[in-house]
């Protein structure tokens, strides 16, 4: 009878013991894996606006680089937390790591698009629309003079068969001469950061058609002779020359579409489209940050999982577990009780056991972690099963009714 009141009592506070767990683990929801499977289409759907607000960025001629490059990038962050949605698994990281470095990127590109931004705001600017439209004037210039030296050039090779060697020397150092004093203009252009690569070009080519100029000039021998038709006994050959100038006016004429494109960027109109594109650049950025704020935050604490505090609910839960296992061995232990008692001991110790393991191992997000402790807890459940089964038939066996057991 002592048995069957203790086994009674012990059993009512097993019991709840399940009912209170399995309270707690029912309304553990955060850290269920359909919760982190919601907060993440939640997060591709929230960055769908992001990638359309991308796609949306006016894309000018002069924007349109920045504004793809930016696109594409957003576009493979979206991809890979797409992939992080429908291949996460509980122990996924190398996906959250792949979501991480598409983050990275992405970042490294918009701030390119940010220094980009600000070269095109700095040229499209009231001062520096003067500064560009001075050096504009000022390089027209040099190309008039250009074009004026060039026809003094072909003029000379046009009559230089009937010149003696000094009148074609002559010639020569009034042309070097000329070249020089507009390489010397090309040099002094007031070239800006805008315009630099315009003046770069031209500089190029000036200085290596004024080299070209003096080799041809210094092949020329150093000697007098009468004025007339006759030819020189060795003419030098004008073949580099007449190449440079072909190469310097191709790079002229580079130098012209790049002060077209400047000319162009620098304009009020290209001033108005910056200001259209700053605007839905900035919407983009506070869209951008604001995800990656929650983003941060949902990964911080697990999508509001507080994996420390389901730790410490599992310890409490295992100590109070090891008190009630304490009570069963303490159970009576004669010799017609022993097996029935030792029977409960073994189902307690194995719940206990699967208990302790559930608290050192337990994860978020993993619905298996709990298996072995439902296994050994249902194992345990029979074993109890049996305990009590025995009991009544000592009962039955002693004639002891269940009022007698309430006494």
């Amino acid at each position: 009878m002592d048995l069957a009141k203790r086994h009674q009592t012990v059993s009512d506070e097993w019991e709840n013991f399940h009912l209170n767990f399995d309270r707690w683990r029912e309304g553990l929801l955060v850290c269920d894996a359909s919760t982190i499977q919601s907060g993440l289409r939640g997060f591709v759907a929230d960055f769908a606006e992001i990638t359309r607000l991308a796609r949306a960025l006016p894309r000018v001629s002069s924007l349109r680089e920045i504004s793809d490059g930016l696109t594409t990038a957003i576009e493979g962050e979206e991809k890979a937390l797409r992939e992080l949605r429908e291949l996460w698994q509980p122990q996924s990281q190398d996906l959250f790591e792949k979501v991480a470095l598409q983050r990275t990127t992405a970042a490294i590109v918009n701030e390119q698009v940010e220094g980009a931004l600000l070269d095109l705001q700095e040229t499209a600017s009231p001062l520096t629309r003067v500064l560009v439209s001075k050096f504009s004037n000022a390089s027209s210039k040099i190309n008039d003079l250009w074009d004026t030296f060039h026809q003094d050039y072909d003029t000379f090779r046009s009559l230089e068969g009937q010149l003696s060697a000094s009148e074609a020397i002559t010639s020569l150092n009034g042309l070097v001469t000329q070249f020089s004093s507009l390489s010397i203009q090309i040099r002094n252009l007031p070239a800006t950061s805008s315009t630099r690569p315009v003046a770069d070009i031209l500089v190029e080519a000036a200085e290596a058609e004024e080299l070209a100029l003096r080799k041809l000039r210094s092949s020329f021998p150093e000697f007098d002779s009468e004025p007339g038709p006759a030819p020189m006994p060795s003419r030098p050959s004008f073949e580099e020359f007449d190449t440079q100038l072909v190469r310097s006016n191709t790079l002229r004429r580079k130098a012209g579409d790049t002060m077209a494109d400047i000319l162009s960027e620098s304009s009020a109109q290209s001033e108005q489209a910056l200001e259209e594109f700053s605007t839905s650049y900035r919407n983009l950025l506070l869209a951008w940050e604001s995800f990656h704020q929650e983003y941060d935050a949902w990964r911080r604490d697990e999508g509001g999982c507080q994996r420390t505090q389901v730790i410490e609910t599992l310890a409490q839960f295992t100590v109070r577990f090891g008190e009630l296992a304490g009570k069963v061995r303490g159970l009576p232990r004669l010799s017609i009780l022993q097996p029935l008692s030792e029977v409960l001991v073994e189902a307690a110790e194995r719940e206990e056991q699967a208990l302790r393991a559930l608290r050192n191992n337990w994860r978020p997000f993993d619905p298996q972690v709990y298996n072995f402790y439902d296994q050994e807890r249902n194992a345990a459940g029979q074993l109890r099963r049996r305990v009590a089964a025995g009991i009544n038939q000592l009962l039955t066996q002693y004639e002891v009714s269940s009022e007698e057991l309430v006494r």
